[in-house]
């Protein structure tokens, strides 16, 4: 009867052990980047060190190739905490908050150097700031797109003139589908997820990116011409329901921005040479690289 009764014991107190034990926090983040691409390798290895540094008490995972919807999707979602965290194009929080329509000014930003030094602004922080008050929604990190470029899959276009109703995919921003109109574009607001069939079954006839974003997703397979139209230096930012990072004790919030801080710097010391790797795959894939002439770029 001891023996029963000792076993018993043990069993329930098993038993309350596992029902007090802590449950991991899961943190999903959501992109359209695709694994191959430089900022989703890093936060692959935030993910393993996140988990590592809190013992487990944050389980942190990626969902890069539109696995988880559109950008209006991630941005619909992270208010409402179905998505803890996104990595999203700066210029698409402007249907959000108009305040972000500032990042996607052309011309606005020129470099890497530029665009940082100006995150780093009271003036950016404030938009920040404004934007977690209103909508519970924390920014960590600016990773760099690069510069954007046209890319055209059937004929080549070196001015105004040939730009004349080409067929373009531009994201669902207003500041794109204003530029891309007035240079005589025939614009097409669509998916990313989308532009691989759109390109291939002639629904569009080009897209503007950055050439990681190209390269990454296969397009220099129906891609002849990229034309340097430098049009906008694009950034995407890594946002975060504030919920979830308060339901984080002290010490693992500590733990856990530390290693946004350490991913943040690695993804921007491996930028240069996802872009020069980038670059590359794109010439061997036999696109052509068309310059416009400064008349042309004022025009």
């Amino acid at each position: 009867m001891k023996k029963f009764l000792s076993l018993l014991l043990a069993v329930v107190l098993c038993l309350c052990g596992c029902a007090l034990a802590e449950e991991p926090i899961v943190v999903k983040i959501a992109s359209t980047q695709s694994p191959e691409m430089n900022a989703i390798k890093c936060l692959n290895a935030f993910a393993e060190d996140v988990k590592e540094k809190t013992g487990g008490k944050v389980i942190v995972q990626v969902y890069p190739s539109s696995q988880l919807g559109d950008q209006r999707d991630y941005l619909e979602g992270i208010t409402m905490g179905t998505v803890e965290m996104c990595l999203i194009a700066t210029s698409a929080i402007e249907s959000l908050d108009e305040r972000f329509a500032l990042f996607g000014v052309p011309g606005l930003f020129k470099s890497s150097e530029h665009v940082h030094a100006f995150y780093e602004t009271e003036t950016c922080q404030e938009i920040f700031e404004k934007f977690r008050q209103d909508y519970g929604v924390m920014t960590v990190g600016l990773y760099d797109e690069g510069i954007r470029n046209v890319w055209l899959s059937e004929k080549p276009a070196a001015s105004l003139a040939d730009f004349q109703g080409i067929k373009l995919r531009v994201p669902e921003v207003a500041v794109y589908i204003a530029m891309f109109g007035a240079l005589g574009f025939n614009t097409t607001p669509m998916a990313w997820s989308e532009c691989y069939t759109g390109l291939q079954t002639g629904v569009i006839e080009g897209v503007e990116n950055n050439v990681e974003m190209i390269t990454s997703s296969n397009l220099t397979d129906v891609i002849k011409y990229q034309v340097k139209t430098e049009h906008i230096y694009s950034t995407l930012l890594l946002l975060m329901n504030e919920d979830v990072y308060n339901r984080m004790d002290e010490e693992t919030r500590v733990i856990f921005m530390q290693c946004v801080e350490d991913c943040n710097k690695a993804t921007l010391e491996s930028f240069t040479k996802g872009q020069e790797t980038a670059n590359a795959q794109a010439a061997q894939a036999g696109v052509e690289v068309i310059e416009l002439s400064e008349e042309n770029r004022k025009a």
